[in-house]
C-alpha cells in the first residue's frame, strides 16, 4: 500500500462520522471512571447487589433477580454433560428457564458476607472469608392441582475482575454453604463464578458466566421497562462503563492478564462491526504494526491469518511508526472492535499504553540514568530493559574477569527477546556496534541489507544508552516497548545474581 493510500485511510477513518459518534461515546466520563474505581470489584459487586435488590430505588421489584435465575438455569445446564447432574431438580430448571409462574421473595442480599456469619464453627482458618454477594430467597410455585412447591435457595456470587481466585477460595465457599452447621445446608444452593471471560472456579459447584452474558440477558433487557430516571442514569452509565477499555487498568485489584473491556452493549456490537467493515484495512495495517505476530494470528481468535499477516508486513514497510502511533491514538476504539468480533483475542489482555517505572541495581547498586538535576530517573519499560542488558555485562564481568563481547551479548539475549522485530524480521540481532555518527546500516532481513536507522523509535541512538564492551567496544540495543517482550525479559534475568528491578510505579 502507497504511502498516500495509508495517509488517506486514516483520514478517512477519523473523519467518518460514525467513528466520530463512537469514539464521543466512550469519551464521556462514567461516575466510576470519576472515583478512578472502574475495575474495582467491590464497585461492580455494590451495583449489582443494588441491580438485584427488590427494595431498591429502581422499581424494577424482582424482575433483574428473576433474569438472573433464568441465565443461571440456561448456563448450568450448558455446563453439565448429563441433566441428571444439575443442581437444580427438572420443575425449579423448567421454571427458572421460562422466567415466570412462580412467586420469587428475596428475604437477604448482602455484599462481603463472611462465612462465618452463617456458618458457626467452619474451619479455622475460613470463618473470615467474604462471598462477594450472598442472597436468601424463596421460590414457589403451585401446580394444576393447587398443590403448592416452594424451594429456598442460597445464591452466591463470586466476582473476579482483575483479580484471580485465591487458593481453596471457592471450595471454602461451597464447603461452608452445605456445611451440617451451616444456616444455608438445606437450601437449593446456587452458585456463580461472575468473570469478563467466564474463567472457570476450581470448584466445579461454580457456575461460569461472564459479565457479557450479564449485560446480555439481565440488565440490557431491563433497559425498556419502566424505571425512576435517576435509575436509568446509574443504568446507561453503568453499561458505558463496562465497554470502556480500562487502559490504566485503573482499581484496586489489578491484573493485565485479562481483558479490559468486561462488556458492550447490542448497539455498540453493530456499530464496532459497521467501523471494521468500513476500514479493515487500514485497521489490520495498525494491528500489525503494534501487535505481536502470535496475538494477532492467535489459534481460536485469529484476527488475521499467517499469510494475511507477511502480506501486511510487506504492503505497511517504511510505515510502521506512523500505524504504531495511530493504533495507541484509537487503542480504546480499537480493542473495543476486536472485542465485538474475536472477545478471547490475547490483544484484549494488555495495553501498549504502561506508565510504569522501574529501578534496576546490580549488587544493589542503583544503574537508573539521571536526570539533569542530578536525581534519578525512574525508567520506562524501554529504558528499564536497558539497563537489565547493562547490568548484566557487569555480571559477566564479576564471573568471567572481564567484560562480553558483542557476541557474547547476542549469545545471551538473541533477537528472538524482541518478539516485535523477531516476527518481522526486520533485524537479526538485539545488539549492534555502537557508531559515534549514530547513523546506522543493520543486517535486517526483510528490509534488505542496508536498514538505515535514524531516529529513537527502534533503537537507542545516544551515547547515554551504549553498553560498554571488551576491547573498549560499545553497543547499541532495541527498545523492547512491549509488555509481553518486557516482562520476558524480566523473568529470565532473575537466574542472574545480584540483578534486582523494582517497579516503583
Amino acid at each position: 500500500m502507497a504511502n498516500k493510500d495509508i495517509l488517506t485511510g486514516i483520514q478517512n477513518f477519523n473523519n467518518d462520522p460514525e467513528v466520530q459518534k463512537l469514539q464521543s461515546y466512550y469519551n464521556q466520563t462514567t461516575c466510576m471512571n470519576v472515583f478512578d474505581i472502574e475495575r474495582e470489584e467491590n464497585r461492580h459487586s455494590a451495583f449489582l447487589s443494588w441491580l438485584f435488590n427488590d427494595k431498591s430505588s429502581h422499581n424494577l421489584g424482582v424482575e433483574p433477580l428473576r433474569k438472573l435465575l433464568t441465565l443461571y438455569a440456561i448456563c448450568e445446564d450448558d455446563a453439565q454433560c448429563k441433566p441428571n447432574e444439575n443442581k437444580l431438580d427438572l420443575s425449579l430448571r423448567n421454571k427458572l428457564i421460562v422466567g415466570k409462574n412462580y412467586q420469587l421473595a428475596l428475604s437477604e442480599i448482602t455484599t462481603e458476607k463472611t462465612i462465618g456469619s452463617f456458618c458457626p464453627n467452619p474451619d479455622n482458618d475460613t470463618s473470615d472469608k467474604r462471598i462477594d454477594i450472598f442472597m436468601r430467597l424463596a421460590v414457589s410455585w403451585e401446580d394444576q392441582d393447587s398443590n403448592r412447591t416452594a424451594k429456598n435457595i442460597t445464591l452466591c456470587i463470586e466476582n473476579k475482575v482483575y483479580s484471580k481466585e485465591s487458593d481453596g477460595q471457592t471450595e471454602s465457599y461451597h464447603k461452608a454453604l452445605t456445611h451440617d452447621n451451616s444456616e444455608t445446608h438445606d437450601d437449593v444452593k446456587i452458585e456463580i463464578f461472575l468473570t469478563p471471560d467466564k474463567t472457570k472456579a476450581k470448584c466445579e459447584e461454580f457456575v461460569s458466566i461472564s459479565y457479557q452474558e450479564v449485560l446480555d440477558s439481565v440488565i440490557q433487557p431491563l433497559v425498556p421497562m419502566e424505571m425512576s430516571d435517576n435509575s436509568r442514569i446509574y443504568m446507561m452509565d453503568y453499561i458505558r462503563n463496562l465497554g470502556r477499555a480500562d487502559m490504566n487498568l485503573s482499581g484496586g485489584e489489578k491484573n493485565t492478564n485479562v481483558n479490559s473491556i468486561l462488556a458492550i452493549s447490542i448497539e455498540e456490537k453493530k456499530a464496532l462491526k459497521s467501523i471494521y467493515e468500513a476500514h479493515s484495512q487500514i485497521f489490520n495495517y495498525a494491528l500489525v504494526a503494534s501487535q505481536a505476530k502470535n496475538d494477532v494470528c492467535a489459534n481460536g481468535a485469529c484476527v488475521i491469518d499467517e499469510q494475511d499477516y507477511e502480506n501486511i508486513i510487506s504492503d505497511i514497510k517504511g510505515n510502521e511508526e506512523l500505524l504504531a502511533e495511530y493504533w495507541l491514538a484509537n487503542e480504546d476504539l480499537f480493542k473495543a472492535v476486536i472485542f465485538a468480533q474475536w472477545p478471547q483475542s490475547p490483544i484484549l489482555r494488555e495495553s501498549n499504553r504502561d506508565n510504569s517505572r522501574y529501578v534496576v541495581s546490580f549488587n544493589n547498586k542503583i544503574l537508573n540514568l539521571k536526570k539533569k538535576n542530578g536525581s534519578l530517573k525512574n525508567a520506562s519499560k524501554a529504558e528499564a530493559a536497558y539497563l537489565l542488558f547493562k547490568a548484566w555485562t557487569m555480571f559477566y564481568e564479576e564471573k568471567a574477569g572481564k567484560l562480553p563481547t558483542l557476541g557474547d551479548i547476542r549469545n545471551e539475549f538473541p533477537i528472538e527477546f524482541n518478539a516485535y522485530y523477531s516476527d518481522r524480521k526486520y533485524f537479526s540481532h538485539l545488539f549492534y556496534p555502537y557508531n559515534d555518527k549514530l547513523e546506522y546500516y543493520y543486517d535486517g532481513n526483510k528490509l534488505g541489507n542496508n536498514v538505515k536507522v535514524t531516529a529513537n523509535w527502534d533503537i537507542y541512538l545516544d551515547k547515554e544508552h551504549k553498553i560498554e564492551l571488551a576491547n573498549n567496544e560499545y553497543a547499541v540495543c532495541l527498545k523492547l516497548w512491549r509488555k509481553s517482550d518486557f516482562e520476558n525479559l524480566v523473568e529470565n534475568t532473575k537466574k542472574y545474581e545480584g540483578i534486582t528491578i523494582e517497579k516503583v510505579n
